[in-house]
């Protein structure tokens, strides 16, 4: 698998806006992985420079509807597989 940086804008449980670094195949995996991060509550732009992929909302993506939904997954397997999925199309 081939991992890439992605930098996320976030905003934690105390409102203090900063940028974190996180390692993926897929932007998707990259969302996966800050959802896991329990004092992120809100997403306000992801990007990776190797690939100029850039996910930008309009407004912040609060995680709590992400994190339930989550919490609800049960096989990590096949969820690794559906989000690193995209680097072999």
């Amino acid at each position: 698998m081939n991992y890439k940086q992605y930098i996320a804008q976030v905003i934690d449980e105390d409102g203090e806006e900063f940028n974190i670094k996180t390692f993926a195949v897929t932007m998707q995996e990259a969302l996966d992985n800050i959802v896991l991060m329990p004092s992120i509550t809100h997403v306000v732009q992801l990007n990776c420079d190797e690939t100029d992929e850039e996910w930008v909302r309009h407004g912040n993506l609060d995680l709590n509807d992400l994190r339930e939904v989550r919490d609800l997954i049960t096989d990590e397997k096949e969820l690794l597989e559906v989000l690193t999925n995209n680097e072999k199309s």
